[in-house]
């Protein structure tokens, strides 16, 4: 999904072996909700975030695989380039835990394939690499 984006001349070198690491939601995984659900809550925020990782709805989404949740949450105006507090965007959470589709639906939505990690500078490829995510 990613390497067959990458612009011709970037390499896919990684910088380091620092992963992403969302904050574990067990509620997640069995309460994804349908785009019916988001328009009952006009005045939500749909770019807060936790205190503790700076995470949004849409970064653990993605890092969760959560494809429906994913589009819905972008349709809303959901922050594609939103950075948790190591620096990770969507897409490298994404990329780094090898969902494949959520990586597609970013890409397809303008998601910035060339972003890196603020600390690090590794991008959703070389962390999807350097994971042994080929899938991606």
């Amino acid at each position: 999904a990613v390497n067959s984006r990458v612009p011709s001349g970037s390499t896919s070198s990684s910088h380091t072996t620092e992963s992403p690491t969302p904050e574990p939601c067990p509620q997640a995984a069995s309460a994804v909700p349908s785009q019916s659900v988001l328009p009952m809550y006009p005045s939500v925020d749909i770019d807060a975030h936790t205190e503790s990782n700076h995470d949004t709805a849409l970064t653990l989404a993605c890092a969760g695989g959560h494809e429906e949740l994913v589009s819905v949450l972008i349709a809303r105006g959901a922050n594609i380039e939103h950075r948790d507090k190591k620096g990770f965007t969507p897409l490298i959470l994404a990329a780094t835990a090898g969902h494949v589709g959520v990586v597609e639906i970013l890409l397809d939505k303008g998601g910035d394939i060339e972003a890196q990690s603020e600390r690090t500078k590794d991008t959703p490829l070389s962390l999807a690499c350097s994971g042994g995510r080929q899938e991606v």
